[in-house]
């Protein structure tokens, strides 16, 4: 019932506002694993979350997403942010963190977990590293997820499973990013892992 609800009361006019009113389209195919990590880039503005999910309805899901740990300590808001599929993570702990989440996706058979990899709405020299771990340590295929203000599409890649060779990894996902433009250009992160 709590799908369907979210389905009837978010998802359908996040859809309309989107499409209808913004003009944004979705590119790609849906997927069609049952479980993946989606790592959607760039986090420049707070309308990003809502296009996140406006990406996770085109592509008939429901997702669930990592945010940091006081987001969630309102009473009200915190409450809204858990129906919305959000899992608290003590940021100030990494590893911690890390591992809850390694027991989270491994422990369900269907999952679509997205995880901005910047960690932060402000310019960084690089991107947080968890999300490659978490799709190693779990073997969980990533599926990368670009929010392009410039084409006012979201498009999904393929799923791919990281071979454990870091930098050539990265340069597929470099790839994957390299024509999109973000809310605030001047806030696009690098894409390189912290050291």
């Amino acid at each position: 019932m709590g799908k369907i609800l979210r389905q009837i009361f978010l998802y359908l006019p996040v859809q309309f506002i989107y499409e209808g009113i913004f003009g944004w389209r979705y590119a790609g195919n849906r997927p069609s694993v049952p479980k993946f990590i989606g790592v959607w880039a760039y986090h420049t503005s707070p309308w990003d979350f809502i296009l996140m999910l406006y990406g996770a309805v085109s592509a008939r899901r429901f997702p669930n997403w990592v945010g940091k740990l006081e987001l969630f300590e309102n009473p009200i808001l915190g409450k809204i942010y858990l129906w919305l599929g959000g899992i608290p993570v003590d940021r100030d702990n990494p590893l911690a963190a890390l591992k809850q989440l390694v027991r989270s996706v491994k422990e369900r058979d269907s999952l679509t977990l997205l995880i901005n990899p910047e960690g932060t709405r402000q310019y960084s020299d690089h991107w947080k590293k968890g999300f490659y771990f978490l799709a190693q340590k779990t073997k969980t295929p990533l599926i990368l997820i670009s929010l392009d203000y410039g084409k006012k599409t979201i498009t999904l890649s393929d799923p791919f499973e990281v071979s454990g060779d870091v930098e050539k990894d990265m340069e597929i996902i470099r790839a994957f990013y390299a024509d999109v433009r973000a809310a605030k250009p001047e806030r696009m992160s690098p894409i390189q892992l912290e050291s």
